[in-house]
């Protein structure tokens, strides 16, 4: 029990101080969301109004409704930067804590620690995706309320769409859990090739400088791979989702992705654990 406590206070440890730097990084997405927009409008100078297009819907938006429309709108754009920018961020984070001595002083295995560090990074990048999407959706309901003849013709839209809620919630959920799954496969792919170059180049008498650059190489070409490797697979996910229906075969491919994903984490992260505990040793911080 005390073991199973000490691990949730690592990991609210570790997410705490994630989180930090997830703040500035959403302050960064409104500032930037927020002068994108400023931008916009005062190249249209449209003098107090904009016009909203709907296809065969066109009408005048208040200054309020356009410019909660175009901030969401900015906000979603900005977020991919800023997401990639965190993904990156904390995966060098965990590779910092992975071998750090002051950490592994902690009394609880590596291997939990391990665990703990690659989920909270993983917990803190939700978290700030979450955080994006509440601000996107504040702007975009302001947007929405304020203008009555924008409620009409969006309901008007869904209407000749037959919009339902339920059609769109598989793929939304199964997309998310996918997006997730492969942040995960990045965290634990990179640690797997640090974990398996430093224990190389710590089983070896004397590594020269020509070995440990072979090492370096081998390990960037690795990075590169497989970062090719997620970057199509998500485009996969992504291009296939106009196609989704509950009895089509896209629906089967989905679910084999996410599987194929959910047994490819568990076995790198039993490596990673394995790894941790028995070979990978720590450094001075």
């Amino acid at each position: 029990m005390s073991k199973m406590t000490s691990f949730w206070t690592l990991f609210r440890e570790f997410f705490r101080e994630k989180s930090k730097s997830a703040y500035w990084l959403l302050l960064i997405n409104v500032i930037a969301a927020l002068a994108a927009t400023v931008i916009m409008f005062v190249s249209l100078r449209n003098e107090g109004q904009a016009t909203i297009d709907f296809g065969n819907y066109k009408t005048d938006a208040s200054m309020l409704t356009a410019v909660s429309m175009a901030f969401a709108g900015m906000m979603a754009v900005f977020a991919g930067l800023i997401d990639f920018a965190y993904l990156i961020m904390t995966t060098v984070t965990n590779e910092k804590i992975n071998r750090s001595q002051t950490w592994q002083l902690i009394p609880i295995s590596n291997g939990k620690m391990y665990v703990g560090n690659t989920l909270s990074s993983l917990a803190s990048l939700v978290y700030l995706g979450i955080m994006q999407l509440i601000i996107s959706l504040i702007f975009g309901l302001i947007a929405y309320f304020s203008n009555s003849l924008l409620r009409k013709e969006l309901s008007t839209e869904f209407a000749h769409t037959q919009f339902n809620f339920s059609d769109f919630a598989s793929p939304i959920l199964l997309i998310a859990l996918t997006t997730i799954l492969v942040t995960l496969f990045w965290y634990e792919i990179v640690s797997f090739l640090h974990f398996i170059t430093r224990t190389v180049i710590d089983f070896l008498p004397s590594a020269n400088k020509f070995v440990l650059l072979i090492i370096r190489l081998v390990v960037l070409v690795g990075v590169v791979y497989f970062l090719g490797f997620l970057i199509e697979m998500l485009g996969d996910v992504y291009g296939n989702i106009n196609y989704f229906t509950a009895d089509s075969s896209t629906y089967s491919w989905f679910w084999e992705q996410v599987t194929f994903l959910l047994i490819l984490d568990l076995i790198i992260g039993g490596l990673n654990y394995l790894m941790i505990n028995k070979f990978v040793e720590a450094k001075a911080n």
